[in-house]
């Protein structure tokens, strides 16, 4: 097997992966959602957050090769910035 598609086959396998967890993540950003002391600014980001990671994954279910290496690059930012900033959020909330 050569080298790009060895790294194709890995791509897909990560975008499987992101897909049976996607939904996991929006129902974390809803648990969110409903913060109590959620700030306008925050519950705006929540939004924006899951619809930045909804289009990521679309973009990144392209048939462009180049395409979609860019676009599963921006997805894992996604993800990763979204965990991050719902770990923070849901972590405080538990404080309380």
């Amino acid at each position: 097997m050569d080298d790009a598609r060895r790294q194709r086959l890995s791509l897909a396998r990560e975008l499987i992966t992101w897909g049976k967890n996607l939904p996991w993540l929006i129902k974390r950003i809803d648990d969110a959602l409903e913060l109590p002391n959620l700030s306008l600014v925050q519950e705006n980001d929540m939004q924006s957050m899951a619809e930045g990671l909804l289009y990521s994954f679309r973009a990144a279910a392209d048939d462009n090769y180049g395409h979609l290496l860019a676009a599963t690059d921006r997805l894992r930012e996604e993800i990763t910035a979204a965990e991050a900033t719902l770990h923070q959020l849901l972590e405080r909330r538990s404080m309380v």
